[in-house]
């Protein structure tokens, strides 16, 4: 004998079975609702199954067909995938507006009925927020739709950068401009001014050198960290070590300056871990390219083994 499970009682405030569960009780069959909503029955079929949900110019005329409340279709498909179309972008400025409020992605999530997940995406700007939750959006932080969609599309971080970009337009350059004189891109000069990375020390140089600022005033106002102790001073260095100061005092990576001499990154890097050392022709062909005084070969301690044992 083979049993057969009972099904849940339906319930018309759980998704997906509400919809079915009202379309029900007024009476309508998925062929009817889909004649007064001009849609197809599949489609009908769809929302009941939580496949779907409407589209949200469809959610007035379905709360009118069924004699609920906009809200109540709403919360039926509150899980329910959104169809193309139906969101209402990236909102850049939805982090600063929940964090002025005062709610972290827990609390919000919790009191918007969404998963965490699902809100950091949204914050964090890798999805586009649903329409149906701009409602509860905007009730969560205490403003009107409108309000609430003009403050959350406008960038959070309009903020940063300023001086950086007044300096660029103080200047007369635009971003790709400035990017042609330090040899970066145009997206990385905006990243720079929106501060979502931090150039390097080298980077910082040549940018102080291209708009004429001192390089501690603009490590300052843009919040950079300051060049690194190995730049300050050379003072008691190796002489790798004196290899890798100049370099970063010419405002040149590992890749610009084995192209002028001659070898490969890797091989500039192994000089400055102080691996093995250059030949005499290629140690002078990298003095004249970081300007240094001498050509004096560094000693290795190889070479005080043997000037040891000759002596």
């Amino acid at each position: 004998m083979v049993r057969v499970r009972a099904a849940p009682a339906e319930t018309p405030n759980e998704s997906p079975s509400g919809l079915r569960a009202v379309r029900t009780q007024v009476g309508l069959s998925q062929e009817k609702l889909a004649r007064v909503l001009c849609v197809n029955h599949a489609t009908v079929s769809r929302w009941e199954c939580g496949v779907r949900r409407p589209a949200h110019d469809l959610v007035p005329a379905v709360a009118c067909a069924l004699g609920v409340s906009e809200a109540q279709v709403e919360d039926w498909f509150g899980h329910a995938p959104a169809l193309r179309g139906d969101t209402i972008g990236r909102l850049p400025g939805l982090k600063r507006l929940l964090h002025d409020r005062g709610f972290d992605l827990h609390t919000a999530a919790d009191r918007c009925g969404v998963p965490a997940a699902d809100l950091a995406s949204w914050v964090f700007e890798r999805r586009s927020l649903p329409r149906f939750l701009v409602s509860r959006m905007a009730a969560l932080v205490d403003m009107t739709e409108v309000d609430f969609l003009r403050a959350a599309r406008t960038s959070g971080n309009s903020r940063k950068g300023t001086y950086l970009r007044e300096l660029r337009l103080e200047r007369g350059l635009t971003q790709a401009a400035l990017g042609l004189k330090i040899g970066r891109n145009e997206a990385t000069i905006c990243s720079w001014e929106l501060e979502r990375v931090a150039p390097s020390w080298s980077s910082i140089r040549r940018l102080a050198m291209s708009l004429n600022v001192d390089e501690a005033v603009l490590c300052e106002r843009m919040s950079w960290p300051s060049p690194s102790p190995l730049a300050s001073s050379p003072d008691g260095m190796s002489p790798w070590e004196l290899l890798k100061w100049r370099r970063l005092q010419e405002g040149m990576n590992c890749a610009q300056l084995a192209r002028c001499v001659g070898v490969t990154a890797q091989t500039v890097r192994r000089w400055e871990r102080g691996d093995f050392r250059p030949r005499q022709a290629t140690l002078a062909r990298v003095m004249r390219a970081l300007t240094l005084p001498s050509p004096e070969r560094p000693s290795s301690s190889h070479d005080r083994a043997a000037g040891e044992a000759s002596a």
